[in-house]
């Protein structure tokens, strides 16, 4: 193992020690009123509708079924683990970075979010493949500003 990877091995275990992954289990029951011959897509709108006002008003406390830890996969070991990596930077990461998978967009991200001279081209970042069309287009701030991350 080079002293590179020990080294980024030992910062992603310091990292993950304050954290601990849990499965969290909430049911949801709602009564709604519509009409008799609705559709399935209608009660589920009003449902999800119902659902996500009770989300918007943080009152789920009723609706908890369970919190245990995730001893099958324990934090850091699933490539979303890292909470500020959203969905929306992977869809926009797309556009500029070069991966068949969702995992090898998050490295390339976690690469260009972690890289200490912001002023670095990202196409010179070990790890980071860039679309040739914006080859040589962005340093890490522009990106990270572009990306709105």
């Amino acid at each position: 193992m080079s002293f590179f990877c020990f080294i980024f091995d030992l910062i992603k275990n310091l990292k993950a020690m304050n954290k601990i992954a849990k499965l969290v289990e909430v049911s949801f029951l709602v009564r709604i009123i519509v009409d008799e011959n609705s559709s399935e897509s209608v009660i589920l709108e009003k449902t999800k509708d119902k659902i996500q006002a009770l989300l918007d008003n943080n009152d789920v406390g009723e609706n908890l079924v369970s919190i245990e830890d995730d001893e099958e996969v324990p934090y850091g070991d699933a490539p979303t683990d890292d909470d500020y990596i959203t969905q929306k930077m992977i869809n926009n990461a797309r556009h500029y970075l070069s991966s068949d998978t969702e995992e090898g967009l998050i490295v390339m991200i976690k690469a260009i979010l972690d890289y200490e001279d912001n002023s670095q081209y990202i196409d010179y970042i070990h790890g980071v493949v860039v679309w040739e069309k914006v080859g040589l287009t962005f340093t890490c701030s522009e990106f990270i500003e572009t990306m709105n991350f």
